[in-house]
């Protein structure tokens, strides 16, 4: 009485066996995740100019909670966001940011990285934190990408480090369309926006390049 049972299920296995070894695969329908990177390139990175300046100290950036997600954001109303999770950053934002702002800066003729067997030499540091990383879809026909950063830069005086640099930068980035591709060129931009603004106040500050300095 079970003989036909048995036919069945040999039969079922036989024709997964089939299945299996036919070269046939389940397809992934998902999309995958793309991952992005943000660059900056301000007009005093000189890379024929490193090792060069007075030695600088980059604390890594802190960041707003709502933006520390590697998801990219974006504002669609006055106090709403969306997260994109297929479209993300390499790594963790703030980190990306500050080491963006490092190469930049240390390319610089301004600053150079400091030695791991001088570290009480240090003349600057440098801490911030990201205030805004996100693209702005409030209005369809007008997409931005919104980077503000806070920075602070101290100068190693005979009475410890005191303040030269306090400032909030912002940068409003028109994209050409809503698409992750622009608004990472979007936050580029706004990075190299605010290292150009920060380096015209540093020269508004005393502070001069290593090539103008009176040797």
């Amino acid at each position: 009485m079970n003989r036909p049972i048995n036919q069945i299920i040999l039969a079922l296995f036989a024709a997964l066996l089939a299945f299996l070894f036919s070269g046939c695969s389940i397809k992934n329908d998902f999309p995958q995740k793309e991952r992005f990177r943000l660059t900056a390139a301000s007009k005093q990175a000189e890379a024929q100019a490193p090792e060069t300046g007075e030695s600088l100290w980059v604390k890594s950036l802190d960041i707003s909670p709502e933006f520390e997600t590697s998801s990219f954001s974006y504002r669609i109303g006055k106090n709403r966001f969306s997260s994109d999770f297929y479209h993300v950053y390499m790594i963790p934002p703030a980190r990306m940011v500050t080491e963006q702002i490092k190469e930049d800066l240390y390319a610089s003729r301004f600053f150079s990285p400091p030695s791991q067997n001088a570290m009480d030499e240090i003349q600057y540091h440098l801490r911030g934190k990201i205030i805004d990383l996100y693209a702005d879809f409030q209005d369809d026909q007008d997409p931005k990408a919104m980077v503000t950063i806070r920075l602070f830069l101290e100068h190693n005086e005979k009475e410890g480090f005191k303040p030269v640099i306090t400032q909030t930068y912002r940068a409003v980035i028109p994209m050409t369309e809503s698409a992750p591709e622009a608004f990472v060129k979007g936050l580029s931009q706004g990075l190299t926006q605010i290292l150009n603004q920060f380096f015209q106040d540093m020269t508004d500050a005393g502070i001069q390049a290593e090539k103008d300095s009176i040797k």
